[in-house]
């Protein structure tokens, strides 16, 4: 007759856990890893690649453009938000990362950036500057809420 220890040990790892017991582990965020995210989500931007930006996504992600509008829930909503907002509006974009604030334990970032760009070829640029919270998921994001504000650039 087999004991818990030898049940554990032969269904395990080789530490003694069975696989099924393992706990998921999350990765937590820290701030050169936020700043390599954010870095990738400026370059989509700037590139207007509808692809790359969800790369920085969670597949099930939400990301909040307006406080009291619905989210775009997923990598379909979100590079169809991105193809209509960034590709069918922007171009000439700049983007200036100005501040970041990282919280591991809640694997959640604030950052503050500034970005210039042009609105559908218009003649001037406009100025955007944002503060965004990121939540993360294993350096994924997984939660993004943007508040900004923006003005020609004169």
């Amino acid at each position: 007759m087999l004991n818990v220890h030898e049940l554990l040990r032969m269904s395990g790892t080789g530490d003694g856990f069975p696989i099924f017991m393992l706990p998921k582990v999350e990765i937590l965020i820290d701030e050169a890893t936020a700043r390599n995210v954010i870095a990738k989500y400026a370059e989509a931007w700037v590139t207007r690649n509808p692809e790359a930006i969800l790369e920085v996504f969670t597949p099930d992600a939400v990301y909040q453009e307006w406080a009291f509008d619905p989210p775009f829930v997923g990598h379909e909503a979100i590079r169809e938000y991105w193809l209509r907002r960034v590709v069918g509006e922007q171009s000439e974009i700049e983007f200036t990362l100005l501040d970041l604030y990282v919280d591991s334990n809640r694997n959640t970032v604030i950052a503050e950036w500034e970005a210039k760009f042009r609105i559908n070829n218009s003649a001037a640029k406009n100025i955007m500057k944002e503060v965004a919270i990121l939540e993360f998921s294993n350096e994924r994001i997984c939660h993004l809420r943007e508040y900004w504000a923006n003005k020609p650039l004169t």
